[in-house]
């Protein structure tokens, strides 16, 4: 939860008024860039290095039969979510410690 949004203080009155004792504690935060352009122009402002990476990890992710799938429609998302979880568990983190979840 956004410790500085509206919501985060009215829990911690509520939880307050009921007698708790709630106490700040941040852990993590969900970082996300807003993109308002296209790719090309996305990487054309990155790094020389990091374009460098990317082009050799697309050509090495081609040459090993991998095939970008981008799934935007419901009945698609099951048989993507197997297929994840499948290429995650033969990966070096091993099997996800929740079954049927994506692992975090």
């Amino acid at each position: 939860m956004d410790p500085d949004s509206p919501d985060y203080e009215a829990l911690l009155a509520a939880l307050r008024r009921n007698g708790w004792i709630p106490f700040r504690f941040f852990c993590f935060g969900n970082w996300y860039l807003e993109v308002e352009k296209s790719w090309s122009e996305y990487l054309r402002d990155r790094e020389g290095a990091l374009r460098s990476t990317i082009r050799r990890m697309n050509r090495k992710f081609a040459a090993e039969g991998g095939i970008p799938e981008i799934v935007t429609h419901p009945d698609s998302a099951e048989p993507a979510i197997q297929a994840f979880n499948d290429v995650h568990a033969l990966s070096w983190k091993g099997r996800s410690r929740i079954p049927n979840s994506f692992p975090a």
